[in-house]
């Protein structure tokens, strides 16, 4: 099976380069923020936050601006949409027992 790719350079000079490192950045943190809130409750309740209440939990939080500061409501959302799906894959799998972390 072929995978196509879209590659785009950007030159270190790019004012888009800036943006898109910060948008990287915001959507690295949001994915942390929510694996530790996701891994914590797990930890501490035996129950797993799924997507709709993670998001719902960082939509609230003023202490965390990242959600909010996104570049738009999608991405932040993908960017938990995929933090769910790593989780339902490593439940599936076994490994989700805090011996494995």
């Amino acid at each position: 099976m072929m995978k196509r790719v879209e590659h785009h350079r950007l030159k270190p000079s790019s004012p888009f380069c800036a943006m898109l490192r910060n948008f990287c950045h915001r959507s690295k943190n949001l994915y942390n923020h929510g694996n530790f809130l996701i891994r914590q409750t797990f930890i501490e309740d035996g129950k797993w936050l799924r997507y709709g209440e993670i998001d719902r939990l960082l939509k609230a939080d003023a202490e965390y601006p990242d959600y909010r500061e996104m570049p738009t409501a999608q991405t932040a959302q993908q960017t938990l949409r995929l933090l769910d799906k790593n989780w339902r894959g490593c439940v599936q799998a076994g490994t989700h027992h805090p011996a494995w972390w």
